[in-house]
């Protein structure tokens, strides 16, 4: 099922599917669709009916133009956003699921109302350290500037990380992530404007992680072993800070976890699933 939700300013377009009693409402990651997450279905749908959103800038969700280079959204009016989906669908309770960018989002939402989150799945999530390549290009002047000229003038940009990559200071696969978002005008047009307009959405982890504890919200935190773009490095932390609210898992692939790789480790540990015992 396909639809459409308009909160002010905002139109969120979102799939539904699965057949479970609990619902969970999913974040796909930057450049990727809603649909992606169809391929969760035999592995979560018995649990939750899921509910997949579509971010903004990338296709069917509606965002003003005249609010990505100022007035960007605020993290309390994207939580407004699905507080209001959630009382419109009578939904009271609901788990969430974020990769990558969605990681961001699903944080700052059980920041603001962790009362209402049953479960926490989060996959190489963004938000739970600040990059500052994103700061650089979303927060300053002359990196704006300078991102503007990669966008008009990629070929400079695309020679440089390339000698990076030869001379080893810039890992291969960093170099392949790196190119394959920018190697079109479009998909270098939408990282402008998709970090612009979610520059202001950073979750407070402290808060995060004292509402995990607090709440004994069922949380499990996915990393690819050889992911260079969010590296599991950034999970230990977090999750050290949780102790045994949380769970981290280590799945041996890059940074595109939405796999069949990580869908066979889940199903291989159902406890995964299933709320923790305290």
């Amino acid at each position: 099922m396909e639809g459409y939700f308009t909160h002010q300013q905002f139109i969120i377009h979102y799939i539904e599917f699965g057949k479970g009693k609990e619902v969970l409402f999913a974040f796909p990651g930057f450049g990727r669709q809603p649909d992606d997450f169809y391929m969760l279905e035999d592995t979560f749908g018995e649990k939750y009916r899921i509910i997949a959103f579509s971010h903004f800038h990338h296709g069917k969700s509606e965002y003003p133009e005249n609010r990505i280079t100022k007035h960007q959204i605020k993290s309390h009016e994207l939580n407004d956003i699905f507080q209001a989906f959630a009382k419109e669908k009578n939904i009271e309770k609901y788990a969430l699921l974020g990769y990558s960018l969605g990681g961001k989002i699903a944080l700052s939402i059980l920041q603001y109302l962790p009362e209402q989150v049953t479960a926490l799945y989060l996959f190489a999530p963004d938000g739970i350290k600040k990059n500052k390549w994103y700061n650089l290009v979303s927060n300053t002047l002359i990196g704006r500037l300078i991102y503007k000229c990669i966008i008009y003038f990629p070929l400079p940009f695309h020679l440089l990380i390339r000698i990076m990559n030869k001379i080893k200071l810039l890992s291969t696969r960093l170099y392949k992530f790196v190119y394959n978002q920018t190697d079109t005008f479009e998909k270098r047009m939408q990282v402008f404007k998709v970090w612009l307009t979610y520059k202001r959405i950073n979750p407070n982890i402290e808060l995060v992680q004292q509402a995990i504890a607090k709440h004994k919200i069922h949380t499990h935190v996915f990393f690819g072993r050889y992911d260079k773009v969010i590296p599991p490095e950034i999970g230990k932390n977090f999750i050290s800070k949780i102790k045994r609210n949380a769970h981290m898992h280590v799945i041996y692939v890059g940074h595109n976890l939405i796999c069949e790789k990580t869908l066979h480790y889940i199903a291989k540990h159902p406890g995964i699933l299933k709320p923790l015992e305290y």
